[in-house]
């Protein structure tokens, strides 16, 4: 093979000037005369591409475990604020940061890391965070107070039980107090949610 490469190569050849004809070069000598292998370039070959495969593959088992193991995406910060300006482009982003920070700091949940978007239901979210049913109760007559609403007169039982928390900014940003002078009294609330599972 290598007296074929010779043939095809001119004379006037240089490694700078003809890098492919270099490389025609290396594996010429690489693969040596018929019947001829030099296994030094073999082991450094095999050794070379094994280890780059090996990083590939320890970086795929590793997205892998980390998209399995990662914590809950609530707890990502600003996970969801793209979510929320597409919805509302219209919306005030400090206006839906208040909302949540009515809605949970009260929870001991920091406001900085919460991450809930806006199709997730208050139900379910209250039955994996809220201690009790009374908790909730007590976040939406928050709410009724911060925003002047009357939920339990204005919709059903059952939109409660269902109701978004995209569903709620509207109430909110819809409702004729944003920016109540002084706090109120809490108004009473004939409302409930579904106690949380045990």
């Amino acid at each position: 093979m290598q007296d074929m490469v010779r043939d095809i190569i001119p004379e006037n050849f240089t490694m700078d000037s003809q890098p492919l004809y270099g490389e025609i070069v290396m594996w010429a000598h690489f693969f040596g005369p018929p019947g001829q292998v030099h296994w030094d370039c073999v082991i450094r070959f095999c050794l070379f591409h094994g280890a780059i495969a090996v990083v590939l593959a320890s970086i795929a088992a590793y997205t892998a475990w980390w998209d399995k193991h990662r914590a809950p995406r609530h707890y990502f910060p600003q996970c969801t604020g793209k979510l929320w300006r597409r919805r509302y482009r219209w919306a005030v982003k400090q206006r839906i940061r208040e909302l949540l920070r009515v809605f949970f700091d009260d929870e001991g949940m920091a406001s900085q890391r919460l991450c809930f978007g806006p199709e997730e239901a208050i139900a379910a979210i209250a039955d994996k965070h809220f201690a009790d049913a009374m908790a909730v109760e007590d976040l939406f007559l928050r709410i009724e107070e911060r925003y002047g609403l009357s939920l339990a007169n204005d919709i059903s039982n059952t939109q409660l039980q269902t109701m978004t928390l995209g569903e709620l900014f509207e109430l909110t940003q819809t409702s004729r107090i944003h920016y109540p002078p002084a706090r109120r009294s809490a108004p009473s609330s004939s409302f409930s949610l579904p106690s949380p599972a045990p």
